[in-house]
């Protein structure tokens, strides 16, 4: 069975305006039977999920549902100065205080053909991925998210090899040009976590569709 990893998208959580000058539109729960949400829905709704729990989306016509657990991950969330008002800016200037949206999260992607990927988000590496990751939900895909800030093209490779230990990685957001003709640059920071890893490492490369088996090896486009 193939799966397009791009399946279904989701709006899971919806903020509150912190400033004056922030419009916000209400957005409603996401109906449920059972507790499990038909998509595609009608229109943008709000999870209810909150950290570690799961989400099951099905179609109409499907004998099972997709799930999507919302995980922990290591990065700020904070939110910019530019979304408060002036007094509340103030405020924390004089503290030298921040305001978060909440905790920075990843997900865990379960799909019907067996495929669980583990969406890393932004993070630094963190002992989930271990007993989480790897224990709990057994992820053989891992969609890696190369950030600069957390730190984890430096602990990447460990955290893939020894902690999530998937069948397959997907290298994103790597923050610098990894690509030339189309080809790795060698000396790139993403070449040298590529280098490192025990599995097979793919490049998210924009207009390009990869396909996975249950197992998490790449079945097509990689």
């Amino acid at each position: 069975m193939k799966t397009a990893f791009a399946a279904i998208t989701l709006v899971l959580a919806a903020f509150p305006a912190l400033g004056q000058n922030v419009k916000i539109t209400p957005i409603g729960f996401c109906p449920q039977k059972n507790g499990v949400t038909t998509v595609p829905v009608e229109t943008v709704c709000t999870s209810q999920t909150d950290l570690g729990g799961v989400f099951i989306a099905q179609a109409a016509d499907a004998a099972q549902g997709v799930q999507i657990t919302i995980m922990y991950a290591s990065h700020v969330n904070n939110a910019p100065p530019s979304l408060l008002s002036e007094a509340q800016r103030e405020l924390l200037k004089a503290d030298g205080g921040v305001v978060e949206f909440g905790p920075a999260t990843g997900f865990v992607v379960k799909f019907t053909n067996g495929l669980t990927a583990y969406l890393t988000g932004d993070t630094g590496i963190h002992s989930e991925m271990k007993t989480v990751v790897n224990e709990f939900h057994k992820a053989n895909l891992a969609v890696l998210n190369l950030g600069v800030n957390p730190g984890i093209f430096l602990s990447g490779a460990h955290a893939m090899n020894e902690l999530v230990r998937p069948a397959s990685v997907i290298i994103t957001h790597p923050n610098e040009p990894v690509t030339e003709g189309g080809k790795l640059r060698p000396l790139s920071r993403t070449a040298a976590v590529i280098r490192e890893l025990k599995a097979p490492a793919h490049l998210a490369i924009s207009g390009r569709t990869m396909e996975f088996d249950g197992n998490g090896s790449c079945v097509a486009g990689c």
